[in-house]
């Protein structure tokens, strides 16, 4: 079976597990699915291949918190906060933040940002709204609404064995587990080796300018 959309890497899934027939297995398909992108997020984040989606965005900061967009991976440099005179706002930990006194501190022009949760959290909190731009690797997950992205699109069958290995420790087939594992691993392994960060700058590129992420 060619995989090429979410409900074709479904019934892949559920052909492979010989559970086409199996309801239970159908209601869990989309979990393990979920789960596995989990686990391929973390190996994009470590290891950027050139045909990652790298999203070039324009988004406002009008809050102490703004939502980081969805399927973000890894932030690809600093926030550049635009206008007349642009300016990058740094990465700081939550720790180092909270050390030099600048949580929660007067509002002003946002000089650095943290990650809480799946929030940016800038620091001074914005005196107005500013207009900024980010550059991150994007993995949109799939969805009925969102039935395919790049990785399924070049590399299906990373998608196809994650997903069996989660179905696999879902069942507690450890031994299974253990291969597709091993599996999708080694072909991303691959991927990177054939296709990586620095072998070419032909990443695909997509910019949106819809406001907050």
């Amino acid at each position: 079976m060619i995989i090429s959309d979410y409900a074709s890497l479904q019934s892949s899934v559920l052909s492979v597990l010989n559970r086409s027939n199996d309801g239970d297995a159908a209601t869990y398909v989309t979990m393990w699915i979920q789960l596995a992108e989990v686990e391929i997020a973390a190996e994009v984040a470590r290891w950027p291949i050139r045909h990652s989606e790298t999203v070039d965005r324009d988004f406002t900061i009008d809050a102490e918190t703004v939502d980081i967009p969805d399927g973000m991976i890894k932030l690809r440099g600093n926030i550049k906060i635009n206008g007349d005179v642009t300016y990058n706002i740094e990465y700081r930990s939550f720790e180092e933040l909270n050390r030099l006194g600048l949580i929660n501190s007067v509002n002003g022009k946002p000089c650095f940002y943290t990650l809480e949760g799946d929030k940016f959290k800038f620091s001074p909190a914005p005196d107005s709204a500013y207009s900024a731009t980010i550059i991150y690797t994007s993995l949109p997950s799939l969805s009925d609404s969102n039935t395919t992205n790049w990785m399924l699109t070049n590399f299906p069958n990373v998608y196809l064995h994650a997903t069996l290995a989660q179905a696999e420790r879902f069942f507690r087939d450890d031994s299974a587990y253990t291969a597709d594992t091993q599996i999708w691993k080694s072909l991303y392994e691959s991927m990177y080796a054939a296709y990586g960060a620095g072998a070419s700058s032909g990443s695909l590129q997509m910019r949106t300018d819809n406001g907050n992420p």
